[in-house]
């Protein structure tokens, strides 16, 4: 039996408040709301010349989180179906459920920070509901057991004004681990305060269903922009620099010397000097080139496009990649997407099972949920080895036009076997005519089959 109030359990929490913040950094990373600090980017901003020039520099970068979750997402998240004989018309249900708007979120949370989940609930006097699981989501383990499975999950919403938590515990029942209780605390200050009586207690409940992308030494779940967050922050340090020096490679700063006539509101590019100084003497300081700049630039996306699995067209830079790279590079990315679709389709799958329970539709009859990667990348990836390796000999006609065949689907099972069939033979006749030692017509051909 879980024991929350034991000790261990308390100290398992007692980062998680810190957690927690980790967790919106991420996300707003991923949704391209960041907030940036200068102390994470630049050297101390002091002079109140140079906090004008932060404030408007700061105003024109933006990270590459939004691009890296749009195009994993584009990649994964090809279709949402579903299959099953449609048990209490429960095909309407599931329209109405935007599973694909679903499976857009939990992939967004898992590339951010490791972890997503849904639960299927039953309102008091309402029809049942399936929902993502909000908020911030943490394993919790036996003490014995950090890293095996799961012995309950700790949720954490923001209440009030944001400066209290809302904390859940979902506990499955040793039993029944697809049912159990959820203990929950309200307007807590401390995130980690499970050690006291809960505000509420709900008995024989469906648990949630939650995937992790992967977990440290601790089973806490990262994601792969919690482990690109420094290569994130150097790129747009590098943005800032970037646009600085364009700054000074368009308007040079001046160097003066004796007496000039200065307007009150400063110089800027069109300024008209003036002196009547026959000394006095201007210049312009050389400003820094950009080539360096957009070098090291570019290495740190790729680095990043590496990191994340990233496809080649994707971020591009200033040097193509050999085919050999490129073939390697869009392999991983397609393995990447795979990925994401097999979490996200164990995740819905199991989410749709407890909602079709509720509904009172048997758990073996409930629909199998598939998220199917993006077709034409994948096309594309199979047709070309699939000729590749018949070219090669390794494999029969057959089997590469099977390969092939899912990704155009204008064409029956039965139109498939009938090509091959043709196909073959026409590769047994024109066999049987080079053994021969000459080409053979229709007619020969046609002796030749029989």
């Amino acid at each position: 039996m879980f024991d929350m109030r034991a000790e261990w359990v308390r100290a398992a929490l007692e980062g998680v408040r810190a957690r927690i913040s980790t967790a919106a950094k991420l996300l707003d990373w991923a949704d391209g709301k960041q907030v940036l600090d200068e102390t994470d980017l630049a050297p101390a901003v002091t002079d109140p010349h140079a906090r004008k020039v932060w404030s408007r520099l700061v105003k024109q970068v933006q990270s590459l989180g939004p691009r890296i979750v749009a195009h994993k997402t584009t990649a994964a998240i090809g279709a949402v179906n579903w299959g099953g004989r449609n048990p209490g018309d429960i095909d309407d249900r599931l329209n109405d459920l935007d599973l694909d708007g679903m499976a857009a979120d939990a992939l967004k949370h898992l590339c951010a920070v490791g972890i997503a989940g849904v639960w299927a609930y039953q309102p008091e006097g309402a029809a049942p509901r399936l929902q993502k699981l909000g908020g911030y989501l943490e394993p919790l383990y036996e003490e014995f057991d950090v890293g095996g499975e799961p012995a309950a999950i700790f949720q954490a919403l923001s209440e009030a004004n944001g400066d209290r938590y809302r904390m859940r515990v979902y506990e499955p029942d040793p039993d029944d681990p697809r049912r159990g209780v959820i203990h929950e605390w309200r307007n807590q200050r401390d995130p980690a305060a499970i050690g006291v009586p809960p505000t509420s207690t709900f008995h024989d409940q469906l648990m949630p269903r939650i995937v992790m992308l992967r977990r440290d030494q601790s089973g806490l779940p990262i994601g792969e922009l919690e482990a690109a967050l420094p290569l994130l922050l150097a790129e747009v340090a590098q943005q800032l620099r970037e646009l600085r020096a364009a700054d000074s490679n368009a308007s040079p700063l001046k160097w003066m010397r004796g007496e000039w006539d200065l307007p009150s509101d400063g110089v800027g590019p069109d300024t008209v000097l003036v002196t009547t100084d026959p000394a006095a003497q201007i210049g312009r300081l050389e400003p820094p080139t950009l080539d360096g700049l957009f070098a090291l630039h570019d290495r740190l996306l790729e680095r990043i496009r590496g990191d994340l699995q990233m496809p080649v067209s994707s971020i591009t830079t200033g040097t193509f990649p050999s085919g050999e790279a490129l073939d390697q590079a869009n392999a991983a990315a397609l393995a990447n997407a795979s990925t994401y679709a097999r979490l996200l389709s164990r995740l819905l799958t199991g989410g749709v099972r407890d909602y079709a329970t509720l509904l009172g539709i048997a758990e073996d009859e409930a629909p199998q949920v598939a998220v199917i990667v993006n077709r034409e990348q994948m096309r594309r990836v199979v047709s070309e080895q699939a000729r590749a390796d018949y070219q090669a000999g390794l494999i029969p006609l057959r089997a590469a036009v099977l390969a092939v065949a899912p990704y155009y689907p204008h064409m029956s099972d039965k139109e498939v076997e009938e090509w091959i069939a043709g196909q073959e033979r026409r590769v047994t006749v024109a066999d049987l005519g080079g053994i021969l030692g000459a080409p053979l017509d229709d007619t020969a051909a046609a002796g030749a089959e029989g």
